[in-house]
């Protein structure tokens, strides 16, 4: 929205992060403004990762949402909502609000090769999509280790829950693809 004389949004910027953003405008001290309280907004801009959840974007969300949670501008103001939104980027780059569940964090962090981080196992993109029945078992295989397990269990209790029981309106603004897990947020 472009601004306008009459309405001239003032946005603080309460967390910023490695790609994860919060700010906060208060509406009620905008002329002519026919809302009032506090509109929060959470940008992800992982860009480069698709917005993809793994355990650093969970991190970045649970430290996010404790900053809405105890920052002092948002602490005693009950009249507030949430949005959660991708950042549009010129040139095309931000097709994804979320691409779900980190696949090549869960290929590569299995229980079962501990401290292997690459997919040297696998070999090459190519290879992998070549070789897709062996990418996989391997995938399924790393589901059910117990790293993959706990993330996923650290999304859904430290994020997904935390968001469903805030105590004020919470919207998510989906504007790019927005592939499995991504559709919880």
């Amino acid at each position: 929205m472009p601004p306008s004389a009459a309405f001239t949004q003032v946005v603080q910027t309460l967390f910023d992060k490695d790609g994860i953003i919060v700010t906060a405008a208060d509406m009620s001290k905008q002329p002519k403004a026919e809302i009032e309280g506090i509109v929060v907004t959470l940008f992800l801009h992982r860009h480069n990762e698709k917005n993809v959840i793994n355990p650093t974007m969970i991190s970045l969300l649970i430290d996010a949402l404790d900053t809405i949670d105890t920052h002092p501008m948002l602490a005693d103001n009950h009249n507030k909502a949430l949005i959660i939104t991708g950042v549009s980027l010129e040139g095309g780059n931000d097709k994804f609000f979320s691409n779900g569940l980190d696949l090549e964090w869960m290929l590569n962090s299995g229980d079962s090769n501990p401290g292997n981080g690459s997919n040297t196992e696998l070999g090459s993109d190519e290879e992998i999509t070549a070789n897709s029945d062996v990418a996989i078992d391997k995938a399924r295989e790393n589901i059910s280790s117990n790293t993959t397990s706990q993330m996923v269990e650290s999304f859904c209790s430290n994020v997904l829950a935390r968001i469903l029981v805030l105590p004020f309106l919470t919207i998510a603004a989906i504007n790019g693809h927005c592939i499995g897990a991504g559709l919880f947020i």
